[in-house]
């Protein structure tokens, strides 16, 4: 039937909306709390420090470092209550890789 086609996007151009997103809802949340808004480094370790692995490594069962790009899917609910924030320089995430 027509309209009926489903295809898949990826890469940063697909990611950056998604992403965008989640940190305005934190944003958002945070002003509903009667907060000021999150500061960049605190919706970046927000945001890393509680995606979900989703991407294995070569080895096909390893999955892989949540630090590493792309490795992760965006759970907000876990990153609206995330209580541990990593200030940092945007530099500083790769070397938590490994832990």
């Amino acid at each position: 039937a027509s309209g009926t086609n489903t295809g898949t996007l990826s890469g940063t151009s697909m990611a950056a909306p998604h992403v965008t997103g989640a940190a305005a809802l934190l944003i958002g949340a945070s002003r509903s709390a009667g907060g000021s808004g999150w500061d960049a480094d605190r919706l970046i370790s927000a945001l890393v420090g509680t995606a979900r692995t989703t991407v294995r490594a070569a080895d096909g069962i390893t999955l892989t470092d949540r630090f590493a790009q792309g490795a992760g899917r965006i759970d907000i609910a876990a990153a609206a209550r995330a209580g541990l924030y990593f200030p940092s320089e945007p530099d500083g995430f790769p070397s938590f890789t490994g832990i």
